[in-house]
């Protein structure tokens, strides 16, 4: 009898825990990722990689509820798209409007496979028509002549290693950091600690300018990628390397804080700093620094894959003697980054 009791019994349905269970678990995690940062690999991933756990996965599962017609899921996967829109950072407030170019343009680009679009590479300076131009992976001006020249007819090219300041003001003083020196990386066993290759270097470029009657400090540096290990081309040797590769990028963006707060006057820092624009290096790069896109960006300001953007890794930042008036990404591919440009303007006192 009682079994057929049970038959006559509608089924009741399995509540489904996992929309909630995943909102609460993304929040969590993302916490964890601001506050540990770089120094647990698991979330050394989820910082580089954000579309997926916060916009692709929520989206799968907003589709999945409609198909389901479950209203409970899909609320709490709209919850989890806007939390991963929201964590992503995006600056939608409209863009400051300005009549001609007053302020001091500064561009940065990385130069990946300049040499295959050359044409490109100079169309995406001449998008912006900066007065500084910081590039990253610059190489090819060492190696390529005609490319320098070309670049020399409108700047004037300080370079070291593989990343250069190119400006169209006159140089009152330039000098260069070496990271590797600074950390005393220089034995071998601190290089297999930190995951970095034995004739790999980390350059910082300084230079000082004249603009507007007042002397500023220029700052460019490519800091060391996640991925980057010449000993170890296989994914599980990089995947090994996560988190000794993260202690580095933190001690690395340490020091270059302490190194820009020793500078004096006004200050444009920046350059492809292979980081987003939240976590712990970010958060230690920026300290008492001014996000351009942030204060006057527009969107999400990614700029690399130039093809399809995902991330910002590209940054420039000013000190509190100057303020950002404009920010804006380029649209012309000349290398693998799109060119991130931002506009200052001397900071007016009181």
């Amino acid at each position: 009898m009682k079994h057929r009791e049970n038959l006559g019994k509608p089924k009741r349905r399995r509540k489904d825990t996992f929309p909630a269970t995943y909102f609460f678990i993304m929040i969590f995690v993302v916490i964890a990722v601001h506050i540990v940062g770089e120094s647990f690999a698991p979330f050394i991933l989820l910082i580089h990689m954000p579309m997926l756990p916060l916009l692709v996965v929520p989206c799968i599962g907003l589709l999945m509820s409609l198909y389901k017609r479950s209203g409970s899921s899909l609320l709490w996967f709209l919850a989890s798209v806007a939390t991963g829109v929201f964590l992503l950072q995006p600056r939608w407030s409209p863009p400051m409007e300005i009549e001609g170019k007053s302020g001091l343009g500064v561009m940065t680009l990385n130069m990946f496979d300049a040499r295959r679009g050359v044409n490109e590479f100079f169309a995406a300076i001449n998008e912006f028509n900066p007065e500084i131009l910081f590039l990253q992976e610059a190489t090819v001006l060492r190696t390529d002549s005609a490319i320098r020249r070309r670049l020399e007819q409108d700047f004037q090219v300080f370079i070291t290693d593989n990343i250069a300041i190119c400006s169209k003001l006159s140089f009152e003083e330039t000098s260069v950091i070496c990271f590797d020196e600074l950390l005393c990386l220089s034995d071998q066993m601190n290089r297999r600690k930190f995951a970095i290759g034995k004739s790999h270097h980390q350059w910082v470029q300084i230079a000082k300018i004249r603009w507007k009657g007042q002397f500023i400090h220029v700052v460019n540096t490519h800091l060391s990628p996640l991925s980057y290990s010449p000993e170890n081309s296989s994914w599980i040797g990089h995947l090994g390397m996560l988190s000794p590769k993260g202690a580095y990028r933190i001690a690395q963006a340490e020091e270059l804080q302490r190194q820009i707060s020793n500078l004096d006057g006004p200050l444009i820092f920046g350059g492809d700093l292979n980081t987003p624009p939240y976590g712990k290096v970010y958060k230690e790069l920026s300290n008492g620094l001014t996000d351009s896109w942030k204060a006057v960006g527009f969107g999400t300001g990614w700029t690399i894959t130039s093809e399809l953007p995902y991330i910002r890794y590209d940054h420039l930042f000013c000190n509190k003697l100057l303020e950002p008036v404009r920010a804006r990404v380029g649209e012309v591919l000349g290398s693998d980054h799109r060119s991130y440009f931002a506009e200052f303007e001397l900071k007016r006192s009181g």
